[in-house]
């Protein structure tokens, strides 16, 4: 099996045998948890067996010290504070800013996520909590419009 493990500033990729606890591949301190990156982003059990936490190829992964992040989410004037656990996606972050600041679906189409200083799209697929840093349990973004490559 795969495990696609995010750190602060890279996914770091190793094979793992099934059979055995995900925590004999992953180093975590006693403040720590350890989440599925998913679009919920569900904790898991530090002991679990890899096997019994994913059916898929697959397992990404990241570490958190907190078992919430606040993710303040700014769009033209308007913001909208709300938590989420450190393993959900950008991609479900971004679609649930999207819903309670009620952007209409034609105009949320085009709608990506940037940090407040950032110039570039947040990837969809990555975990919030990667993002905010794994000491962090506060992050602020911005909706904007996606930029598309030409070519």
């Amino acid at each position: 099996m795969r495990v696609h493990h995010y750190e602060n500033d890279a996914v770091r990729s190793f094979d793992a045998d099934p059979e055995k606890s995900i925590a004999e591949y992953i180093e975590i301190e006693e403040e720590e948890r350890l989440f599925l990156v998913s679009d919920a982003g569900q904790e898991i059990e530090v002991g679990a067996i890899i096997k019994e936490i994913t059916i898929t190829e697959v397992l990404p992964v990241v570490v958190h010290r907190h078992p919430k992040i606040e993710v303040t989410v700014h769009y033209s004037g308007r913001q909208t504070t709300f938590e989420v656990s450190p393993g959900a996606r950008v991609g479900a972050v971004r679609n649930r800013a999207i819903e309670q600041l009620g952007i209409e679906d034609s105009d949320a189409a085009d709608l990506g996520l940037r940090t407040m200083d950032g110039t570039e799209d947040l990837p969809v697929n990555e975990p919030i909590g990667k993002i905010a840093g794994k000491h962090h349990h506060r992050v602020e973004v911005q909706l904007v419009a996606m930029v598309h490559p030409q070519g």
